[in-house]
């Protein structure tokens, strides 16, 4: 029996997406979440079923011109044989390999794990329920077992690399020294620049963007009494 998976993007060629190597990116339709400020939005209700086999194909062809592949969304946790059986292949023929969630399935993550060489996962805010269910959109209970799900994997630390992304504007400035209290030392803290016109539609008006030297200034402050603090823009990573 073939197996499909639901594939909402491909980046064939990507200098940003795994820390210093290059990579092929599959993006996975679908995600529990709605976040106000999803930047691929475009993709939580996606559906375009393609054969695994054709994407396995895709990297046979890709591991010629890169060294990693990276697995995104969406949440590709939602596909979990189709995310293990793709990073077991990428693995085995010698790739480095990257899953991007939200944290929402730990046991998932933790079965992949012998096949995983970084897990970039998301804060979106404080891990409080009622901050984490107004943000990505989702009820409080959920919120709960989401945030319960994220201090698992940050358990995974010694398992394997393990980084972790805070998308910012201005109006969630004042949520990051929160964050940062909720992030266990030795982990690397991505500041991400958030884009508003890759929010949803409708949330425009509500949220501003940042400049790049702004989010600088802040991972600065933010870096004085903590180390492994970076920054993510267009142009890739940059420690402070």
């Amino acid at each position: 029996m073939s197996v499909k998976i639901n594939i909402a993007g491909i980046v064939p060629f990507s200098t940003v997406d795994l820390r210093d190597k290059t990579a092929i990116v599959f993006f996975l339709a679908g995600c529990p979440f709605r976040c106000i400020y999803c930047q691929n939005y475009e993709y939580l209700d996606y559906k375009n079923l393609v054969e695994l086999d054709e994407i396995k194909s895709m990297i046979d062809r890709a591991k010629e011109f890169v060294e990693g592949v990276v697995v995104s969304g969406g949440e590709p946790t939602l596909q979990d044989k189709q995310l293990f059986n793709l990073l077991k292949y990428s693995k085995q023929k010698g790739l480095d390999t990257e899953i991007q969630t939200n944290g929402y399935r730990y046991g998932v993550i933790k079965k992949c794990l012998p096949y995983l060489d970084v897990i970039s996962m998301d804060i979106k805010a404080p891990l409080r329920k009622e901050t984490y269910s107004r943000i990505c959109g989702i009820d409080e209970k959920v919120a709960e077992t989401v945030i319960k799900s994220i201090k698992k994997i940050f358990d995974l630390v010694n398992e394997t690399k393990l980084e972790v992304k805070t998308t910012i504007y201005k109006e969630f400035v004042n949520f990051l020294p929160d964050i940062k209290e909720d992030i266990p030392e030795g982990i690397d803290w991505i500041i991400q620049k958030g884009y508003v016109e890759r929010i949803p539609p409708g949330n425009e008006e509500k949220i501003t963007e940042l400049r790049e030297e702004e989010i600088k200034k802040v991972a600065e402050d933010l870096a004085n009494d903590r180390r492994n603090v970076w920054i993510r823009t267009e142009s890739g990573d940059n420690k402070i």
